[in-house]
C-alpha cells in the first residue's frame, strides 16, 4: 500500500472531522477527486486567515517585531544563527518552512512500539523570541488563527510544530518556553488592530498527555489498519471533506447508520453500542439489522431490560417511539424505514404540540453570518411576511445589515397588532442556529445596544417567549406593591409630584388637577391590587390555556421537519436538501445555498444576497406548507395547536439604564429556565425519572407515598427549610399519542406560591388547564435511600404530594417525575429594582442617592466617605494596643481579638469608609476580619458615647456561610467575656440573632439593644420590609456568590448613609446564572464582588496570565483591601492554592506532627467491622498507613511521590516517573496536606460501567475514608465535597448504614491528644455497632461548602470512561478551588483518567484550560495512589449501596 506524508494541517483536520479514515485515505494516498472545488464557505475562511495573517504581519512590522526569512526549508544551524545574530530582546520569526526530525521521532515511535509515520515540512505562522539576561534564548510556537475561538485543531498543529522545533534548535542554547498561542484577531471590530491581549496561551504540559499519546501511540495504529477498517460515520461534519462523495457511496451501499440524516458522532456511538449487543442476523446491513431488532417485541424488550441505558440512549437517537395497539406494545421506526425503503416516512405517533397547524400571518426570519468577520454573529438578516387572510396585506420583504433588525421586526409587529380584526400570527426561523442568534441578538440588543426602548420592547415581547407571560404575572402585583408601599409610609404623606411621577409610571393621563391625579392613581392600583391576588382571564390567558403545550414565539422548521418526517438523506440536509424533496414549483428558481449567499456576501453583491434572502424566505414557508400536507395526510391531529393571536406585552418599566438592564437580566434567567423546561415537557420529559408506586406509610408530618425508582435516577435535593413541591408527577404511559400533562402545566401561576396552596392561594391553581388539575400533582421530595442487596437493590422514593383535582395514585403503576419552575424570590428582586428607579427618578422622592444606586452608578465615590469620627477610629487603635499587651501577658483570648497586619487594615478601611471590600485567598480569615471589625466597632463607639450603629445585617448566598459568620461572632464574644477586668457590659446589649424567616422573626428592639442579624439576602429583606426600620451596617461574606441584583434587596434597608462592606475572593464560586448575557456588560450581570475588583491588565507575554485579581486601585488601596496571613491551609497546600493568586499569603500554622501516628492505628479488621466491601476498605487503609509511612519518613511502596519540579518535556512519557521513590530527608515529620486516589471502575459489560455505577463505587470509597478517619481521629471535622448531588446523596446513602466500632461516651478522643492516650482509648473502648457520627462529617455540594473548612476533605472527581459527564464542569477552577481550599490539615482527591487526561476539545475553553492546569499541579504536588473497582463484584457482593 503506497504511503504518502501527513501535513499538521491534516492533523488539524482530523480533529475537525473525527474521522480515522479521513487520514488513512490522505497517507496512503487514497483515490479521491483529482481537484476538489472548494466552497465559499472554507473559501471564506481561508481568506479571512490570509488576511488576518498579513495583517498581523505588517503591525508587528510597523512596531519592530518581525523578522521575516525566506518560506523555503532551513537548516537547522541557518535558523540558529539567524536568531542569535538579531540583537532585539523580544521578537517573531514569520516565514518558517521546517523538515520534521524523522529520526528523532522514528525513536518516540519505537518507545510506543510503532512503526513510523512521515510528515511532510512544517510551516508555523510566528516564532515568538525572548532573550533573556544570560544570553538564553526562549522560544514558543505562536500560530494566527482567524477563528472566533480557540479549537482543538490549532491545538493539534502548533503542538506538531512545538515538538519539531525542540529537537531542531539547538539546546541548552535554545530553550522552550513551556507554553504556546494562537493568536486570534480583535473580537470587537474587524477593523481593530491587534492586541497581545488576544494571544491565547496554554502550558504544553496541558496538551502533552493526550497529544502526545496520540502522535506517537493511536496515529501509526490508524493509518497501518487494512482498508475498510478504519472508523467512520457519514455526518454533517462531512460537508466539503474531499472524500464525501466516496463516503456518501459507500454509506449507501454498506447500509452503515450515516444512512440516517443529522447523525452526530455520539449519536451514532449509541447506535453501535446497542449493535455490538444484539446477535447478528447473517447478511444484514447495519439498517437492516436494527428494522429486524424494533419489529421484533421479544429482541427488543431484552435488550431494554438487558442493557436499559445503551437502549434508551439508540432509540433516543434513531427517532423510535413505542406505540401500544391490540398486540401489545409495538416500535415505531420512521427515520430505519426511510432509510431502508428510500422514500419520505411520516412519523404517525410523534405528534407536535410546537408547530401550528395553520395561522393568518407567518412571518419568516433568515438570517446569514459571515465567517470573515469575527466580532458580528449575524451579518445580513430577511424578514418575510406571508399572509393567508385577505384582511391584511403584507410587507414587501426587508432585508439589511444586523443594525436595522430590531427596527424592522418591531415594525412589523406593530402593523399586525394595529390590525383590527384579530389574526394569528407565528414567526419561523429555519435551523436551530438562526433561532439562537435572533435570541442571543434580542438579549444583547436589551442590554447592550441603543435602539429605541419602544422597538426592543416590542421584539422582546413578541419574540422571547414567556415574556408576556411574566408581564401579565408579576407586573400588577410589582406596580400595586411598589406604589401602595410609597402611599402607606407612616408620619408621611405623598406629595403632589410624587402622585404625578406615579400617574406616568402607570400610564395615566397626568394633565389634570392634582386631586383626580391622586384618585386616579389609588383607583388604578386598587384595580392591579386586585388583578395581582385575583388574576382574571385575559385575552392572552384564555390563549394558554386553549393551547396543548407551550407553542414557541419563534418555531425553527428544520426541528419540526425532523420530528414528523423521515428524508432518506444519507449524512445531513439543509434547506437546500430539504427543499428538492419536498417543494416542487419548477417555475421557482432552485433554494440557495449558503455558499452562494455566502459568496455575494463577501464580494458585497448586495442585491443578489438580497433577492437569495427572499428567495430563501419563500422556501422555508412553502417547506412549512408542505410538511402540513404531508403530516395531514399520515394523520389529521399531528399538528395539534393552531395558531394563536400576537402578543407584545413585555415587562419594562424601570428607566435608569443599569437598573433597566438588570431588571431585564433578572426576567431574562426566569425565561431560560422556564425554555428549558418546555423543550423537555413538550417531548413528554424522556429523560425524567419513572418510578413506581408501592404504597402509602404515616409519616412525622402526615400520609407518606412510598416509591421505587424504574429507571433513571434522581438526587435528594439540598436541606430546606419548609416544603417546596419542586416536582411534578404524572402517569407514565407508554402510548406516545398522549398528549404530555406536564406540556400544559402553567409553573409561573403559582411558582411563588407556598405549598399546600391555601384558599386564597388556591384561585391560582384554578388557571390551570383541566388536565392538568385532574392528572398532575405536586411533589416534595422527602428521602431518597437505597433498598436491597447487590442486583436486588432498588432506590426508594418517599414523597408528599399535593393535588388540586382528582389525581391519585395506584399500586404498581408507573409514574415519572420532572423539575417545576419554584422561585419565591424573583418577585422581590424586581420589585426592589423598581423601587429604586421610582426613587431615582424624583428629585423629591425619599433617599434619590441609596446606597445601592450608588454602588451601581460610581463606587469610587462611596470609598472616600468618612463615616465615623476621628475620635472612633482612635479609640480602635487603642482596643488594638490593650489586646496585643494582654495577649503579651500570656492570655490566649486577648490574642484571638488581636489583628494581623492586613488584617489591622482591613479593620481601618471598615472602620472608615462607606464602602469596604475585604479581598483574600481562602484561609486569610476573611469572616474573621470582618466580624472582629463589626465588633470593633460596637467597642469603639460605646468607649466614645458616639453610638450609632443599632443595626448590623450580616449575609451571604450559603447557610454554611452564614453559620459560619454566627460562629464566628459567638466565638469572639466569648473571647471578650474571658478576658478578666475587661469592660463587656456593651455586650449584654448586643443581640445576635440567625433570620431563618423574615416574617415571623420577632422585631428589634431599638431602645434597648443593639443588633446583628444574619440570614440570607431574601430573609433579611423580608424582615426589613416586614418591620420597617433601617440599618446602619450590611455586611456581605462570601460576597463571589451573590449577584449585583441580589445584593439590592439587602441594600434597600440600608441607610444613605450607612456602611457596606463585602468580603470574598474572585478566584472562588460565582452566581449560578442560566442565561448568557454580553461580554461587554460581564461585570454588571455577574457577582457584586467581580463587579467591584476589576480584572488586572493583560500582560504581554504571560503564558498563563495573571489570576483576575485587581481593584479600583490596585489591592490594598482605595476601598479594597487584600489580606495576606493564612490561618487555615498548611504551608504545603497553602503554597499550592496560591499559585492562582496575584500575592502570595503566609502560612500562620503546620501540620500536626502526630497526625502520620493516628493513621497507624487503623485496625485490620476495620473493613468488616464497617461493613464496606473487604477490597475497598482495606485499599484505604493502606492507602492512609502508607500516607502516614510518608509523614513519618518511614519506607513505603504504595504511594507514588510528587512530581513537581520535573522537567515538562512533552516528549517523555509518564512512565518515566515511575522509579522516583522517597527522599531521604533530616526532619523526623514530613507535613502532607495533599493526597490523591485515581479511581478507575471497570466491569464485564460497557453497561455496567454507567455513571450510576461509578457513583456508587466512589462513595464506598468516600466512606471507608471517612470511616477510617473517624475511627483514630472522633473529634476530626470532615468534608465530603462532592461537584453533583447525585454523589452527595450516594455518600450519604452508604454512610446513613455504614457502621464501625465506636467510642462510648466518656472516651472521646481529640485530635491533638497524644498518641498514647489514642491506643489506650482505643483498646479500652467497647465495639458496638452504631451508625457513623455525622456529626463533625458533613457531605454537601462545594457551592454549600463555600465559607466553611474542616480538618479532612475528600474531593469526588471521577468520571467513568463510558459517562456522558461534562469533564468541562469539573474543571472549573474556581470549584476547584473552593473543594480544595475547604482543608485544615489534609485533602484526599478522588479522580479517574478521564479527569486527569481530559479530551483537547475541552481545553480550548480558556476558563477549562485554567481548571485543568489547577488539576494538575494538585495531582504534581500530591502523593498518590491508583484503585481499580471490579463494579461486577462490588454490585454483588452482598452490600447494601
Amino acid at each position: 500500500m503506497p504511503k504518502g506524508r501527513l501535513s499538521a494541517t491534516n492533523l488539524a483536520t482530523y480533529y475537525h472531522l473525527n474521522c480515522d479514515l479521513y487520514l488513512h485515505n490522505v497517507y496512503h494516498q487514497s483515490s479521491g477527486p483529482e481537484s476538489v472545488l472548494a466552497s465559499q464557505v472554507v473559501q471564506a475562511h481561508f481568506n479571512r486567515g490570509m488576511d488576518w495573517e498579513k495583517l498581523l504581519f505588517r503591525w508587528l512590522d510597523n512596531h519592530c517585531l518581525l523578522l521575516p526569512i525566506p518560506s523555503a526549508p532551513i537548516q537547522a544551524e541557518d535558523l540558529a544563527e539567524r536568531i542569535l545574530a538579531d540583537s532585539r530582546d523580544h521578537f517573531f520569526v514569520s516565514g518558517l518552512t521546517l523538515r520534521p526530525p524523522q529520526q528523532a521521532f522514528h525513536e518516540l515511535f519505537r518507545e510506543k512500539g510503532n512503526e513510523d509515520v512521515t510528515f511532510s515540512v512544517a510551516k508555523p505562522d510566528l516564532l515568538e523570541i525572548f532573550r533573556t539576561a544570560d544570553g538564553m534564548v526562549v522560544w514558543r510556537v505562536v500560530d494566527a488563527k482567524s477563528s472566533e475561538n480557540v479549537k482543538a485543531s490549532h491545538y493539534v498543529q502548533i503542538y506538531f510544530y512545538t515538538l519539531c522545533l525542540t529537537y531542531i534548535l539547538p539546546q541548552p542554547r535554545f530553550r522552550p518556553s513551556g507554553s504556546t498561542a494562537v493568536w486570534l484577531p480583535p473580537s470587537e471590530s474587524s477593523h481593530s488592530q491587534p492586541s497581545f491581549t488576544d494571544l491565547k496561551s496554554i502550558n504544553l504540559s496541558l496538551l502533552a498527555p493526550s497529544l502526545h499519546t496520540f502522535l506517537f501511540g493511536r496515529l501509526p495504529r490508524i493509518l497501518e489498519q487494512p482498508n475498510g477498517e478504519p472508523n467512520w460515520h457519514y455526518n454533517p461534519l462531512c460537508r466539503n471533506c474531499p472524500y464525501e462523495d466516496a463516503c456518501r457511496s459507500r454509506t449507501l451501499v454498506q447500509g452503515a447508520v450515516g444512512s440516517i440524516p443529522n447523525l452526530s458522532h455520539a449519536d451514532a456511538n449509541s447506535v453501535q453500542n446497542l449493535l455490538n449487543v444484539v446477535q447478528p442476523d447473517s447478511g444484514l446491513s447495519d439498517i437492516e439489522q436494527l428494522h429486524v431488532v424494533f419489529q421484533n417485541q421479544t429482541r427488543w424488550k431484552h435488550l431494554e431490560k438487558a442493557y436499559p441505558t445503551t437502549f434508551r440512549k439508540a432509540t433516543k437517537a434513531l427517532g423510535v417511539a413505542k406505540r401500544k395497539g391490540k398486540t401489545g406494545v409495538t416500535m415505531s421506526t420512521p427515520l430505519l424505514d426511510s432509510a431502508k425503503s428510500g422514500e419520505i416516512q411520516v412519523s404517525p405517533f410523534r405528534r407536535s404540540f410546537t408547530c401550528p397547524r395553520s395561522e393568518d400571518i407567518a412571518i419568516v426570519v433568515s438570517l446569514l453570518k459571515d465567517p470573515s468577520i469575527r466580532a458580528a454573529p449575524i451579518a445580513y438578516f430577511c424578514v418575510s411576511v406571508f399572509s393567508n387572510t385577505a384582511s391584511y396585506k403584507p410587507p414587501k420583504p426587508a432585508t439589511g445589515k444586523v443594525d436595522q433588525m430590531v427596527p424592522t421586526l418591531a415594525s412589523i409587529i406593530r402593523s399586525i397588532l394595529s390590525q383590527t380584526s384579530i389574526l394569528s400570527t407565528q414567526c419561523y426561523v429555519f435551523s436551530s442556529a438562526e433561532h439562537t442568534a435572533l435570541q442571543s441578538h434580542l438579549v444583547e440588543a436589551a442590554l447592550a445596544s441603543d435602539h429605541s426602548d419602544a422597538d426592543i420592547r416590542m421584539c422582546i415581547g413578541a419574540l422571547a417567549s414567556g415574556a408576556s407571560l411574566l408581564q401579565t404575572t408579576y407586573q400588577p402585583l410589582i406596580l400595586s406593591g411598589v406604589f401602595l408601599s410609597f402611599l402607606d409610609r407612616p408620619h408621611q404623606v405623598a406629595t403632589d409630584a410624587e402622585f404625578r411621577l406615579y400617574a406616568e409610571r402607570l400610564g395615566l393621563n397626568v394633565s389634570g388637577f392634582p386631586e383626580e391625579i391622586r384618585c386616579m392613581v389609588r383607583v388604578k392600583l386598587e384595580a392591579l391590587k386586585a388583578e395581582a391576588n385575583t388574576p382574571s382571564l385575559t385575552p392572552e390567558d384564555e390563549s394558554r390555556r386553549t393551547l396543548l403545550g407551550q407553542v414557541p414565539r419563534v418555531v425553527t422548521v428544520k426541528s419540526e421537519v425532523e420530528k414528523l418526517l423521515a428524508l432518506p438523506m444519507p449524512g445531513y440536509w439543509e434547506l437546500e436538501e430539504c427543499a428538492k424533496v419536498l417543494v416542487s414549483e419548477p417555475s421557482v428558481p432552485e433554494c440557495p445555498t449558503g455558499d452562494e449567499m455566502l459568496s455575494n456576501c463577501i464580494t458585497g453583491s448586495v442585491e443578489q444576497l438580497e433577492s437569495q434572502l427572499k428567495l430563501r424566505n419563500w422556501y422555508v414557508y412553502a417547506t412549512l406548507n408542505s410538511l402540513r400536507t404531508r403530516a395531514s395526510h399520515g394523520r389529521p391531529d399531528l399538528l395539534v395547536n393552531p395558531g394563536r393571536r400576537l402578543s407584545a406585552n413585555c415587562m419594562d418599566i424601570c428607566k435608569d439604564e443599569q437598573l433597566r438592564k438588570l431588571f431585564f437580566m433578572q426576567q431574562f434567567e426566569v425565561l431560560t429556565k422556564l425554555v428549558e423546561l418546555w423543550k423537555t415537557r413538550i417531548e413528554g420529559c424522556p429523560d425524567a425519572p419513572v418510578i413506581e408506586f408501592q404504597n402509602i406509610a404515616q409519616g412525622s408530618r402526615g400520609l407518606e407515598y412510598c416509591f421505587i425508582v424504574t429507571a433513571g435516577a434522581l438526587d435528594m435535593p439540598i436541606e430546606k427549610e419548609k416544603s417546596f413541591y419542586e416536582y411534578i408527577i404524572v402517569a407514565d404511559n407508554e402510548d406516545d399519542e398522549d398528549i404530555p400533562v406536564e406540556a400544559l402545566f402553567d409553573d409561573l401561576t403559582i411558582a411563588g406560591s407556598v405549598i399546600p396552596l391555601n384558599n386564597f392561594t388556591r384561585k391560582r391553581w384554578d388557571f390551570q388547564h383541566p388536565a392538568v388539575r385532574d392528572n398532575l400533582a405536586l411533589v416534595d421530595l422527602q428521602d431518597v435511600s437505597i433498598r436491597g442487596r447487590g442486583r436486588s437493590k432498588v432506590t426508594a422514593l418517599t414523597l408528599n404530594l399535593w393535588t388540586g383535582g382528582t389525581f391519585q395514585v395506584e399500586v404498581g403503576k408507573k409514574y415519572r417525575l420532572s423539575p417545576r419552575l419554584v422561585d419565591f424570590n424573583i418577585t422581590k428582586v424586581l420589585a426592589t429594582l423598581f423601587e429604586l428607579d421610582v426613587r431615582a427618578g424624583a428629585g423629591d422622592v425619599e433617599q434619590p442617592d441609596s446606597p445601592f444606586w450608588q454602588l451601581i452608578k460610581n463606587p469610587r465615590r462611596l470609598r472616600h466617605v468618612n463615616t465615623v469620627t476621628d475620635d472612633v477610629i482612635q479609640a480602635s487603635t487603642s482596643i488594638q494596643r490593650l489586646f496585643r499587651e494582654i495577649h503579651d501577658l500570656g492570655n490566649e483570648s486577648a490574642g484571638a481579638l488581636m489583628l494581623q497586619a492586613s488584617q489591622l487594615q482591613a479593620a481601618k478601611r471598615i472602620l472608615s469608609n462607606q464602602l469596604s471590600v475585604v479581598w483574600g485567598p481562602p484561609g486569610t480569615g476573611k469572616t474573621h476580619t470582618i466580624a472582629l471589625s463589626i465588633l470593633r466597632l460596637l467597642d469603639a463607639e460605646t468607649r466614645t458615647g458616639r453610638i450609632r450603629t443599632r443595626v448590623v445585617f450580616v449575609s451571604a448566598m450559603t447557610h454554611a456561610a452564614i453559620q459560619a459568620c454566627l460562629d464566628k461572632f459567638h466565638f469572639l464574644t466569648t473571647c471578650y467575656k474571658e478576658i478578666s477586668d475587661l469592660d463587656t457590659a456593651w455586650l449584654d446589649e448586643v443581640k445576635i440573632e440567625k433570620v431563618l424567616n423574615g416574617n415571623k422573626h420577632p422585631p428589634p428592639n431599638l431602645a434597648r439593644f443593639r443588633y446583628i442579624y444574619a440570614g440570607t439576602v431574601y430573609q433579611l429583606h423580608n424582615f426589613s420590609k416586614r418591620n420597617s426600620f433601617d440599618v446602619d451596617v450590611v455586611v456581605v461574606d462570601e460576597a463571589g456568590q451573590l449577584s449585583l441584583a441580589s445584593v439590592a434587596l439587602v441594600l434597600g434597608a440600608l441607610k444613605p448613609d450607612g456602611k457596606m462592606i463585602f468580603a470574598g475572593d474572585s478566584e472562588q464560586l460565582a452566581p449560578i446564572l442560566t442565561g448568557s448575557y454580553p461580554i461587554a456588560m460581564k461585570r454588571l450581570f455577574g457577582s457584586v464582588l467581580d463587579y467591584l475588583m476589576r480584572p488586572p491588565a493583560p500582560t504581554a507575554y504571560d503564558g498563563e496570565g495573571p489570576s483576575s485579581q485587581g481593584s479600583l486601585e490596585g489591592s490594598s488601596q482605595g476601598s479594597i483591601v487584600q489580606l495576606t496571613e493564612n490561618f487555615r491551609l498548611n504551608p504545603d497546600l497553602g503554597e499550592f492554592i496560591s499559585t492562582i493568586y496575584r500575592r502570595s499569603f503566609k502560612p500562620q500554622k503546620a501540620q500536626e506532627r502526630e497526625l502520620g501516628k493516628f493513621f497507624q492505628t487503623i485496625r485490620p479488621q476495620l473493613g468488616q467491622d464497617i461493613g464496606i466491601p473487604l477490597g475497598i476498605a482495606d485499599a484505604i487503609r493502606h492507602f492512609l498507613l502508607a500516607l502516614s509511612n510518608v509523614m513519618q519518613r518511614k519506607p513505603q511502596e504504595l504511594l507514588l511521590p510528587p512530581t513537581i519540579g520535573q522537567a515538562d518535556d512533552p516528549s517523555v512519557p509518564a512512565s518515566s516517573m515511575d522509579h522516583l521513590s522517597s527522599k531521604a530527608l533530616d526532619e523526623p515529620h514530613l507535613p502532607v496536606s495533599l493526597a490523591m486516589i485515581q479511581l478507575e471502575t471497570t466491569a464485564s459489560r460497557l453497561e455496567s460501567t454507567g455513571y450510576e455505577g461509578h457513583v456508587r463505587a466512589e462513595a464506598a470509597v468516600a466512606a471507608a475514608l471517612v470511616a477510617s478517619i473517624q475511627s483514630c481521629m472522633p473529634e476530626a471535622s470532615i468534608f465530603v465535597a462532592t461537584p453533583y448531588r447525585v454523589q452527595r446523596q450516594a455518600v450519604r446513602n452508604i454512610l446513613k448504614k455504614t457502621h464501625f466500632p465506636h467510642s462510648p461516651s466518656g472516651s472521646k478522643m481529640k485530635a491533638n491528644g497524644s498518641v498514647d492516650q489514642l491506643v489506650d482509648a482505643t483498646r479500652r473502648m467497647k465495639l458496638s455497632e452504631t451508625p457513623i457520627s455525622m456529626k463533625n462529617v458533613t457531605v454537601d455540594t462545594i457551592e454549600r461548602l463555600q465559607g466553611a473548612e474542616a480538618a479532612f476533605v475528600i474531593c469526588l472527581f471521577s468520571i467513568p470512561p463510558s459517562a456522558g459527564v461534562d469533564v468541562s464542569f469539573l474543571l472549573e477552577r474556581r470549584r476547584l478551588n473552593v473543594a480544595i481550599s475547604r482543608a485544615k490539615t489534609l485533602c484526599i482527591l478522588v479522580t479517574s483518567s478521564e479527569v486527569l487526561r481530559p479530551a483537547i476539545r475541552v481545553l480550548t475553553n480558556e476558563g477549562t484550560a485554567k481548571g485543568y492546569a489547577f488539576l494538575k499541579g494538585f495531582a504534581e504536588r500530591a502523593w498518590s495512589t491508583g484503585l481499580s473497582i471490579n463494579l461486577d463484584a462490588f454490585e454483588t457482593a452482598g452490600n447494601l449501596y
